[in-house]
């Protein structure tokens, strides 16, 4: 049984806003008269309440007596994760491709916040919904889909795995729920020299699967 959850959300574009002018008010001012008064400060704000909403959510689904820690996507790349840490990531799919590079083989459950600007290829939960993944995760009885974040491919048919600190790895853990197959045309392929290639692992890795009681 795991013993500790990270949840991990992000700061709202009025969240950037408000950090740089220092007041709602301030960030209402430049959103109206920003790109010729065409700034809409209704859709910022709506963006916002409904992503706080939803980290609200997930943190009452991990109300679950266990020492939480809910940490910014800034602070990922110095935090240190705990062996038995599951990991909730709140917030687009880059944020859960990010927090996968740092928390490695430690279970990763990847909440959508906001369906109706965010496909979520990477966020099979919602906010609503993602109590059972996290308990399931916690117990150890979730469905797994181990996925290799990146390799490394060299012309003696070596491969290696790195993370964002240069460490070898192989894979992360991510909980999954009927993921969509993604288009093939989704992985990142670029060349870093004429002897190897690295491949950033895509959605398509992905298959459709049930999280489930065993």
């Amino acid at each position: 049984m795991y013993d500790r959850i990270v949840v991990v959300t992000r700061r709202t574009r009025l969240d950037e806003l408000v950090a740089r002018f220092n007041t709602v008010g301030q960030a209402r001012f430049y959103i109206e008269h920003a790109a010729g008064g065409a700034g809409n400060f209704a859709e910022y704000q709506e963006e916002h309440d409904v992503y706080e909403r939803a980290v609200a959510l997930v943190h009452r689904a991990t109300d679950v007596g266990l020492p939480r820690h809910v940490i910014d996507r800034d602070l990922v790349p110095t935090y240190t994760f705990g062996e038995r840490d599951v990991v909730v990531a709140v917030g687009q799919d880059g944020l859960v491709a990010n927090v996968a590079k740092y928390s490695l083989e430690r279970p990763l459950i990847g909440v959508n916040p906001d369906p109706e600007r965010f496909d979520g290829i990477l966020l099979p939960f919602l906010a609503e919904n993602c109590a059972p993944a996290i308990a399931a995760a916690i117990e150890e009885r979730a469905n797994i889909k181990r996925v290799t974040l990146a390799e490394a491919l060299l012309t003696d048919g070596v491969h290696y795995g790195f993370n964002a600190r240069g460490d070898e790895f192989g894979s992360f853990d991510f909980v999954v729920l009927d993921v969509d197959d993604a288009d093939a045309e989704a992985n990142a392929r670029v060349e870093i020299a004429e002897d190897v290639e690295f491949v950033e692992s895509a959605a398509c890795e992905f298959k459709h699967e049930m999280i489930h009681a065993e």
